[in-house]
């Protein structure tokens, strides 16, 4: 196995508070800029990572937004990383301090990857269904550590992770010990072996 790159091959230090929002950037909203503002304010070691699209339009549109929302004083702790591999992308991840799910429209195939990693993903469910992909799943690992009742909450989870490494590393092993419940499920396999069976079965006799 190739060992993932280090902080300095990003340009991140290791003294900094890594928090890692690795959602496309149309999930990131004016609710999101709010957040992450504090997370900014109450955090002074904290570098919010995120992914520029590399669509030069929606990067135009997001970039004055967030400077006006979260106040020029903030913005250069938030640094976009143009897309890259999976060996680059993990690498990313597992250098984080802790991951940050977009809100009200969250992520899944991320949360996915970071788990399997066995870094924690810090979520805020809404009313959306898109915004409740991570708390599904930590439902199923039979985790609600990382699981935020409003905004402050989900800033104050996020940073007290962030900072308390004992913390981090209790829950870290946490997911390690409950991440096969996800990654090794069998149920919904069955389910869909069993749906597409009598679909075609179906089908077979018209």
């Amino acid at each position: 196995n190739k060992k993932f790159l280090d902080r300095s091959f990003f340009g991140l230090n290791d003294e900094s508070n890594i928090y890692t929002c690795l959602q496309s950037p149309f999930k990131i909203t004016y609710e999101y800029d709010e957040i992450l503002k504090k997370i900014l304010i109450n955090d002074e070691k904290s570098i919010i990572v995120m992914l520029d699209s590399g669509n030069t339009a929606l990067k135009r549109e997001l970039l004055p937004r967030m400077e006006e929302n979260i106040g020029k004083e903030y913005i250069d702790r938030i640094k976009f990383f143009n897309p890259m591999g999976s060996y680059k992308f993990y690498s990313l991840i597992s250098n984080s301090n802790i991951c940050i799910d977009s809100y009200p429209f969250g992520g899944c195939n991320t949360t996915f990857e970071c788990l399997s990693l066995n870094i924690p993903v810090v979520t805020l469910p809404s009313n959306f269904i898109n915004g409740r992909f991570t708390y599904g799943i930590y439902k199923t690992m039979g985790i609600d550590d990382l699981i935020a009742s409003d905004k402050n909450d989900y800033v104050n989870i996020s940073i007290k992770y962030a900072n308390d490494i004992n913390l981090r590393n209790n829950i870290c092993e946490k997911i390690k010990k409950n991440v096969c419940k996800i990654f090794e499920q069998k149920e919904s396999v069955n389910d869909w072996n069993n749906l597409l069976e009598n679909i075609y079965l179906k089908l077979k006799f018209i």
